[in-house]
């Protein structure tokens, strides 16, 4: 990737002096408060520019501020890579990083594309890393290479001086949300969420007109009767063609918001069919935090769309040297020949027998009972690599050969279930004529015209297969950490996004997702009244920056679906924030009223399910760092936690 595809932001910033970025007020007199309503789309996404360019600013000042504590890496070489004539000057570098230091440990830091580092203070030098070793295809051993834009460009008669560099910050993030800002995506989407929703009314699909499997398909779900009406809400949208909308769902701590919006991709899997339901799943793509979406714990199904795994499965399976084609080489190899490899087969056996004596007779298979026992263990592996193909690959002519190539593997087996002990299935019998008829045209003949890699880059570069994925995605399911790779140059022509823990994100987050090429409806799932996003600067957050699009559209009285079990908190802990916040709404779930669920590991009264602790004698103190801390509370946390590691080795589990 050229860096000149990311530099709006990047000169912006370059462009600044140590004094810009310290001073406080630079930006102030253009920020404004950020409105409920906009009138144009123009005036919505330039409302929140002064407010990127002051939050950048503050975390560059801030990461000024800690200097001494910032990672610092060793340069090892530089080379010029574009030269400016006549002066001889350049400001693109590739540069080689040290590993390892000198006392032989392995650096702790090493770049990522979008890091902001600085060389030099007298006078500022910033750089700007956009492309690492991956990429240029780097092979040092001991060194890491990449490149980076300068925000000076240096005389190449001089050399490049600089030793070490110092990490201050990642713009990926900021320049993503610049670039969504600035752009001309599709903007039908944004332009239906400037103004309040004064008519909610889609013109949805009826759910008896949705057909008795996808209906089954819901219910069987394990679902609350509220997270079934959100999900069905979610099918009507998808079932709108001629206009945009954006749903909310809202989910107060516990109600199963993660849970609900995976249990979208039930519908999806719905219009597949019964006998390989996971074609068509790569055109789904679920994005986001692994272990925090429960993706192993709870959620184990849903590997197959989502992103991460879907990357290794592609990479492993297409691999030219131990991939998916190495496994039907082997199941070519061996059925063009099969009387040869029953005759190896034979001479092995006598050479056993004649090792072991007379004495001991070899039991050898006949040809039907070998041929079945050599195919079952090669087709084996051959099958599950084509499921897992067909299953990570988006729809096309050439998938759905895959799949038409397991039904025929499933035939091969049947013919050879029915078939092999017979006795009159043997070389030049019309029985094995007519597997040799049934391999040849049914199996091998459509297997062996498949493509080597199916559209994905020949380097299976992970960024690579990413990016091939989006590219094809139809639906993505993501996660607010998800929701920030999703760009129009990342993605393809979505119909449907499914954004989760959307009150966490700022508005501006969810412009560049909102941009999509083809999206007409997004579903957001959060809840407004949790833990909003963070905003270091001061003035940005009493600007309402950090405020969600979640949290705008319920001001603006748009219309949210409530999920209102929750299945976390034990009763007395839930009473508090239903009555608080959510007007006594939300219901507890059996599993939270049972008796069991009940935990006590400490003696005494005020150790419950929930306890308050005033801890008087503490006082708050700043060090060098940015936060305050309290090393009385410390201690007093330290030894509760110890006390609680020992209450809990005499039970198996513990909720906290």
């Amino acid at each position: 990737m050229n860096w000149e595809e990311k530099t709006s932001l990047v000169n912006k910033v370059f462009s600044w002096s140590i004094e810009d970025i310290l001073n406080k007020d630079i930006f102030r007199t253009n920020i404004r408060t950020i409105p409920d309503t906009f009138r144009s789309v123009d005036e919505y996404l330039k409302c929140f520019v002064p407010h990127l360019l002051e939050e950048t600013r503050t975390e560059l000042s801030s990461s000024l501020g800690s200097l001494s504590k910032s990672p610092v890496c060793r340069i090892s070489s530089a080379e010029a890579t574009k030269i400016e004539l006549p002066s001889k000057t350049s400001n693109i570098f590739l540069v080689s990083l040290m590993k390892f230091n000198a006392e032989g440990n392995r650096t702790k830091y090493e770049p990522k594309c979008g890091s902001r580092r600085v060389y030099d203070l007298n006078p500022l030098v910033l750089a700007y890393v956009f492309s690492v070793e991956d990429e240029l295809g780097f092979s040092v051993e001991d060194e890491l290479g990449f490149s980076v834009y300068l925000s000076t460009s240096i005389s190449i008669d001089e050399g490049f001086s600089f030793s070490s560099f110092v990490y201050l910050m990642n713009l990926t993030t900021n320049t993503r949300i610049w670039k969504a800002l600035h752009g001309c995506g599709n903007l039908s989407l944004i332009n239906s969420v400037l103004q309040a929703n004064t008519a909610e009314t889609e013109n949805s699909v009826p759910s008896r007109d949705w057909g008795k499997d996808v209906l089954d398909m819901i219910r069987s779900a394990n679902l609350n009767s509220s997270q079934e009406s959100a999900i069905s809400s979610c099918l009507e949208t998808r079932n709108i063609r001629d206009k945009t909308c954006v749903k909310l769902i809202w989910g107060p701590p516990g109600t199963g918001k993660t849970k609900t919006a995976l249990g979208v991709d039930v519908l999806f899997k719905g219009s597949s069919s019964s006998e390989h339901s996971a074609y068509g799943l790569g055109n789904i793509v679920l994005a986001g935090n692994r272990g925090r979406m429960g993706i192993d714990s709870k959620y184990e199904d849903l590997l197959d769309v989502f992103l991460d795994h879907r990357i290794s499965k592609l990479k492993e399976l297409l691999s030219p040297l131990t991939g998916w084609k190495q496994s039907l080489e082997l199941v070519i190899k061996f059925l063009e020949d099969p009387e040869s490899h029953y005759k190896e087969y034979l001479l092995i056996c006598e050479e056993k027998e004649k090792e072991r004596g007379k004495k001991k007779k070899s039991i050898v298979s006949n040809f039907g009972e070998y041929i079945k026992k050599i195919f079952d263990r090669l087709s084996d592996e051959l099958e599950a690599n084509m499921v897992d193909l067909y299953t990570h690959l988006p729809k096309s002519d050439h998938v759905k050969k895959m799949v038409e190539g397991c039904d025929a593997l499933l035939g091969v087996k049947q013919f050879l279930e029915e078939n092999s002990s017979k006795d009159d299935f043997k070389i030049g019998s019309s029985l094995f004529d007519s597997f040799n008829k049934i391999i040849g045209l049914d199996f091998l003949q459509p297997l062996r015209l498949l493509p080597s890699r199916f559209g994905v880059h020949a380097s299976l570069e992970d960024e690579d297969i990413r990016k091939f994925c989006l590219t094809n995605a139809h639906i993505i399911f993501c996660t607010a950490s998800g929701a920030a790779e999703m760009t129009a140059e990342r993605t393809g022509s979505v119909e449907l996004l499914v954004v989760d823990e959307a009150a966490q994100l700022k508005e501006c987050e969810s412009a560049a997702a909102l941009q999509l090429q083809g999206l007409h409806h997004a579903v957001l799932i959060g809840d407004e009244l949790q833990l909003p996003a963070m905003v270091q600067s001061e003035v940005c957050e009493k600007a309402k920056f950090g405020r969600s699009l979640f949290e705008r559209l319920v001001l603006l009285g748009h219309n949210k679906h409530l999920l209102d079990v929750q299945y976390r908190m034990h009763p007395s802990i839930s009473l508090f924030p239903n009555i608080e916040f959510y007007d006594g709404k939300i219901s507890d779930a059996a599993n939270v009223k049972e008796s069991n669920y009940q935990k006590r590991f400490l003696e005494g009264s005020m150790f419950g399910s929930f306890s308050f602790i005033n801890v008087g004698l503490g006082k708050e103190e700043f060090g060098d760092g940015h936060s305050p801390k309290n090393i009385v509370e410390v201690a007093v946390i330290s030894d509760i936690i110890s006390k609680l590691f020992k209450g809990i080795l005499f039970y198996s589990s513990i909720i906290l």
